[in-house]
């Protein structure tokens, strides 16, 4: 399963970068829609109108996209680095990667296939105490 979680981490990477390049690309439109605004006339209302809800849209889209897709890439980190709190955010947002299909579905059930294993909640539970199953329970190594 070691593999199927670095290449987890790996895909919500991509999926990360992905977020952030489509925020990026909003912005950009929210930006032209703006251009619209402040070259349109004043007594011209249309444009102004409609370019502005068009450019609030598009900002609150580019917004969210940034925040999507930073928050991938660094949950995409943590579970590189094996963070117990990595793998219950990543089932989290696997849930809500559900509604972005296709891609979106795809990383979401390959999240919770390798997120739910046994086998992977053992490789993010925190380091066991020093003691080890068997041995006595003295505190600091010394005979209890």
């Amino acid at each position: 399963m070691k593999r199927h979680v670095d290449l987890l981490a790996l895909f919500h990477l991509v999926w990360g970068a992905l977020s952030l390049a489509a925020g990026a690309a909003t912005l950009a439109l929210a930006l032209g829609a703006l251009a619209i605004v402040a070259s349109a006339e004043r007594t011209d209302l249309g444009p102004n109108v409609g370019a502005t809800f068009t450019a609030g849209v598009f900002f609150a889209f580019a917004v969210a996209a940034v925040a999507w897709g930073g928050l991938h890439l660094w949950v995409g980190r943590a579970l590189g680095r094996r963070l117990a709190w990595a793998r219950v955010l990543g089932l989290g947002i696997a849930v809500l990667n559900l509604f972005f299909l296709p891609l979106g579905t795809a990383l979401a059930v390959y999240t919770l296939w390798v997120l739910l294993t046994n086998e992977t909640r053992r490789m993010f539970e925190p380091d066991a105490p020093l003691s080890t199953p068997g041995a006595p329970q003295g505190g600091a190594g010394l005979p209890g």
